[in-house]
């Protein structure tokens, strides 16, 4: 049984960008076509100190789409977000991109990372998938990130289901996911609102990477988030399969970067809340005029323009 537990979108950094259900809804809409406009957030509920989510990766699909499975070998694409929080939709963003020149990413070039790896965003099979954060390094405690999404009627059935992931740190790869899709919509249509909070119990370890916690614990004077960009791809490989996470290996890890972790990063503690992700809507369901209506109100307009240019001659 999966742990399915949703987190709710962060921060609308890119809607822009890369909400083209959007901007299909108002290209491809049928006549008198309904659409419902979804606010998607996700929260870090970790104390000031605690562990910190990399930028959260979601994508709506019909339900066929399967991000990973309890007790099976992680795919790739969960693999290079869990343990390098990187997710591929980051070089789809120029917004993304912009801050990330700004920021501790200065220097990090995402497309030769990401050049020939399986990612999420290129392994993707749904209809839609963006990110969720408050900066490029993602959601420290406290920060929200959060999408603003708009669904045409006509395309619900391909934007049914829900899907996440986000890797914590420090880490080597454990991240947080669901393992079954989330229904937003039934098959019906009918809007599912979603709130959910993550717990520490909630975490998943990818297994592909050996719990050693040694990038933070090697440089604790240049430290870079996530997870030091020296030393990506840096761990122990090991070929294991998705678990709940297990534990840290040692305490060294919450005292190495005493400005970014104490013990509060330790979120195996019993209790601790690691995230909140909430999906829900901000609008009624609007009529969509077809494309036909607004050439024949762009029509209709110029033809008062006119009309009014005549008369005042």
């Amino acid at each position: 049984m999966s742990k399915n537990q949703t987190i709710t979108k962060l921060t609308s950094r890119a809607t822009l960008a890369f909400s083209l259900t959007a901007i299909g809804s108002m290209t491809i809409a049928s006549p008198s076509a309904q659409a419902i406009t979804l606010k998607i957030s996700a929260t870090n509920l970790a104390p000031p100190l605690g562990a910190g989510l990399s930028v959260v990766w979601f994508g709506l699909h019909d339900g066929s789409y399967d991000l990973f499975n309890e007790g099976e070998i992680a795919p790739p694409g969960i693999e290079t977000t869990a343990e390098d929080g990187i997710t591929g939709v980051e070089v789809l963003l120029p917004e993304f991109l912009e801050a990330a020149a700004n920021s501790a990413f200065d220097d990090f070039d995402f497309n030769a990372f990401i050049e020939g790896k399986p990612t999420l965003a290129n392994t993707f099979t749904g209809s839609f998938q963006s990110l969720l954060y408050d900066s490029p390094l993602g959601l420290f405690p406290g920060e929200t990130g959060t999408e603003i999404v708009t669904i045409d009627d006509d395309d619900i059935a391909d934007h049914r289901f829900f899907a996440f992931a986000s890797m914590l740190f420090p880490s080597n790869d454990a991240f947080i996911g669901n393992d079954d899709p989330i229904e937003i919509f039934d098959a019906d249509g009918n809007f599912i609102p979603r709130d959910f909070i993550l717990l520490g119990s909630d975490v998943w370890d990818a297994g592909t990477e050996v719990n050693d916690e040694i990038t933070f614990v090697q440089d604790p004077i240049n430290p870079s988030v996530p997870f030091g960009l020296d030393f990506l791809e840096f761990g122990t490989p090991e070929n294991l399969p998705v678990i709940p996470f297990p534990g840290f290996s040692t305490d060294n890890v919450f005292n190495a970067v005493p400005f970014l972790f104490n013990q509060n990063a330790d979120f195996t503690v019993e209790g601790t809340q690691v995230a909140r992700i909430t999906i829900t809507a901000v609008s009624e369901p609007a009529t969509v005029p077809e494309p036909a209506t607004f050439l024949g109100l762009a029509c209709f307009g110029g033809g008062l323009l006119l009309s009014g240019l005549k008369k005042g001659r």
